[in-house]
């Protein structure tokens, strides 16, 4: 599944969105997938998922 998140001025991703899903801000997937943010820039780097990088 692919997502796409919503970045600020600077590119800091504020949001994530699959294209059937709910839209989560970073502090959101923070707290229900219980993963810290570096651990989620990780995950991105693995390329297992998309814009995680703060």
């Amino acid at each position: 599944m692919s997502t796409t998140a919503a970045h600020t001025h600077d590119n800091r991703p504020t949001a994530y969105a699959a294209p059937h899903a709910e839209t989560y801000s970073l502090e959101e997937v923070v707290r229900i997938s219980g993963l810290d943010a570096g651990t989620l820039r990780w995950y991105e780097d693995q390329g297992l998922i998309e814009g995680a990088a703060e």
